[in-house]
């Protein structure tokens, strides 16, 4: 039986209406700047 892959993805943006009001996505972009702090806390340290 052949397999068929069938793409139900959707773009999250944040204007772009893709769920009811409360569960919507709501996207913020972080630069790595503002982000490393977060980031090193999954790395151990050397």
């Amino acid at each position: 039986m052949a397999r068929r892959f069938i793409d139900l993805s959707i773009y999250l943006e944040n204007d772009v209406i893709s769920d009811p009001k409360p569960f919507g996505p709501k996207i913020e972009y972080l630069n790595h700047q503002s982000s490393v702090e977060q980031m090193l806390a999954f790395s151990p340290a050397s």
